[in-house]
């Protein structure tokens, strides 16, 4: 049984007994701030009025949190966390406490000299979001000109260090055509692998409040000009991807989860049937140190002043994760819940 598979049965048992023993992994939310203007996101759409967690706190939390997580594992994410001109002192008190950084970015802000940087780190992965084997679907998904030339490029560089690299692909009408070259590309290149997630509504990934949800309307779909409606296409393209993945390409998604991609775009109803892990997996710090179990849902206490077991134990814990039960958003199929 490889770790992934290992991974899931813990998930699944701490579902199934109510028991949430650690996370598997911790999650940190550097910044809300991002230089793109993905139409599928809705953080560069709001006022952002709160301020962010400086690189002193984000210290303070990384020592408090070394050996809390079943997994010395740590995922930064954003908005872009490469927007942070302390990214690599935050990456440098990461590793400094015997933890592993993962990182996740659009991959427009690196270059030469920034890549080079993070080769004197042992980063455990990059994940490099990518919609589109041609500059002009992928700019259409990003809102900006210009930034597939910046990200592809970027990529080339990645390739040819020893950071292990994954792309992140949202499988959407638009990219339909090209997902087969991008799983092609990455094996051409020798990138780790290739992830493929589900479209989701925009109001998901939008700047944390500790006062607002962020639940997807349930039909937000149908007004939605990315939602793959052509679901006989789709059907095959998945099943050749599936193939592709018994064949040996990087494509890192579990058989089982690809096989819910259809079921996905054809009805969502039928996805709200699977159980959603969000609340058992991670512990999510987000920019203003707040935790949270759902990107969607309240905070249950914030890490500058709580103790982080007393957090994931606490009454507004398991509060949470009974909301997480009762939930019936599709967005469960995305890859951090599955």
């Amino acid at each position: 049984m490889n770790i992934m598979d290992l991974k899931h049965l813990y998930k699944k048992l701490c579902y199934n007994f109510n028991i949430a023993y650690r996370p598997l992994r911790l999650n940190f939310t550097l910044t809300d701030y991002c230089n793109l203007r993905c139409p599928t996101c809705s953080k560069w759409k709001e006022t952002n009025h709160q301020t962010e967690l400086s690189k002193e706190h984000w210290q303070r939390i990384i020592n408090g949190v070394s050996g809390f997580g079943l997994s010395p594992l740590v995922v930064l994410t954003g908005g872009e966390p490469f927007l942070r001109k302390d990214i690599f002192d935050i990456i440098g008190y990461i590793v400094d406490a015997g933890l592993q950084p993962l990182i996740i970015s659009n991959g427009s802000l690196l270059n030469q000299v920034k890549i080079k940087t993070l080769q004197q780190y042992p980063i455990k992965q990059i994940t490099v979001s990518l919609n589109g084997i041609r500059a002009a679907t992928h700019e259409m998904t990003r809102g900006v000109k210009g930034c597939f030339e910046k990200t592809f490029k970027n990529l080339d560089i990645l390739a040819d260090t020893q950071i292990p690299i994954v792309i992140e692909t949202i499988l959407m009408k638009q990219n339909m055509g090209e997902v087969i070259d991008l799983v092609k590309y990455a094996k051409k290149k020798k990138i780790k692998g290739i992830a493929f997630q589900v479209l989701t509504a925009s109001n998901v990934h939008n700047i944390y409040h500790k006062e607002i949800k962020s639940i997807p309307e349930e039909q937000w779909f149908k007004s939605d000009p990315f939602w793959i409606d052509d679901t006989e296409a789709f059907t095959d393209l998945v099943e050749e991807l599936i193939n592709m993945k018994r064949n040996g390409f990087p494509i890192i998604n579990s058989l089982e989860q690809m096989k819910c991609f259809p079921l996905y775009f054809k009805d969502q109803s039928s996805i709200a049937k699977l159980p959603c892990m969000s609340g058992i997996g991670n512990f999510m710090v987000d920019p203003y140190g707040d935790v949270r179990l759902c990107y969607s849902l309240m905070p249950i206490g914030n890490i500058l002043n709580q103790n982080p077991l007393d957090i994931w134990r606490s009454n507004a814990a398991k509060e949470i994760r009974q909301q997480i039960r009762s939930c019936k958003a599709a967005c469960r199929l995305l890859n951090n819940t599955w």
